[in-house]
């Protein structure tokens, strides 16, 4: 009889360490599945507020002098991110990035004989914007969503 009362007491410990296990792992399951989606909300809401910080220029109407201020803050950023202005007198010129091909952006700058924003702000130079000129702002973005360049053409 010993024996057999032992038998039954590890068969339900074993059991019941089955049970514990299976739990545990359905436990585990759960937490990560919440995990990995409460990680691709944060990814999303972060691209979203990046994406927000660019998009508020997306059929706008702003002055020159915002424009300069954009360009600056992209250059000082660091994003990869070009900006194209279209004013009356120079035409379209590129300034951070040039992303005439919208998927593979190159630093615009080649053949600049100062600093490019010294050149947006010099009166006497053809690239000149002007501070008090209205400028018409579109955002473009590249095969992947990505907000790749943003385009202001001189109204």
């Amino acid at each position: 009889m010993e024996n057999a009362t032992k038998a039954i007491i590890i068969g339900a410990s074993i059991v019941i360490t089955l049970a514990i296990v299976t739990i545990g792992f359905t436990i585990y399951g759960i937490g990560r599945d919440a995990s990995d989606k409460a990680t691709e909300k944060i990814g999303g809401m972060a691209n979203s507020i990046m994406d927000e910080e660019y998009e508020k220029y997306h059929n706008t109407t702003i002055r020159g002098s915002e424009v300069v201020r954009v360009i600056k803050k992209i250059q000082d950023s660091g994003d990869y991110i070009g900006v194209q202005v279209t004013t009356h007198k120079a035409g379209s010129i590129w300034y951070v990035y040039d992303a005439s091909d919208i998927n593979d952006l190159n630093g615009a700058g080649g053949g600049w004989g100062s600093d490019p924003l010294d050149e947006a702000q010099d009166v006497t130079n053809t690239n000149y914007i002007n501070p008090s000129a209205k400028f018409k702002g579109t955002v473009l973005r590249d095969s992947n969503d990505r907000i790749a360049a943003i385009s202001f053409e001189q109204e």
